[in-house]
């Protein structure tokens, strides 16, 4: 049973003082591995889908996750329009050597 501060001796104050900060670094770093291995996977997740997902989801997601504003402005280019996609590439011409072969 554990005694209440007031009933307890100097050097056991220090002691569970110790063991308390003890626990809380080890929670602290889980946390903190917790956090970098979520964000890593969004990470691949977003490399995996060539980053289809809106910076307003991603930005949410990771708030989510590290519990701060994520401001990812630095990271996504503005796009004024919608992506072209080129499906066929113009005829090159051929290769010729000096022989003309």
């Amino acid at each position: 049973m554990k005694l209440k501060i007031s009933e307890m001796s100097p050097a056991e104050i220090a002691e569970e003082g110790k063991r308390l900060i003890k626990l809380a670094r080890e929670k602290e770093a889980e946390l903190k591995n917790k956090t970098t291995l979520a964000l890593g996977l969004i990470l691949n997740r977003e490399i995996d889908n060539s980053c289809a997902t809106s910076k307003a989801e991603l930005e949410a997601e990771i708030e989510q996750v590290t519990g701060k504003k994520a401001d990812l402005s630095g990271w996504f280019a503005e796009q004024k329009s919608e992506p072209v996609f080129v499906t066929e590439s113009p005829a090159v011409p051929a290769f010729e050597n000096e022989t003309g072969v």
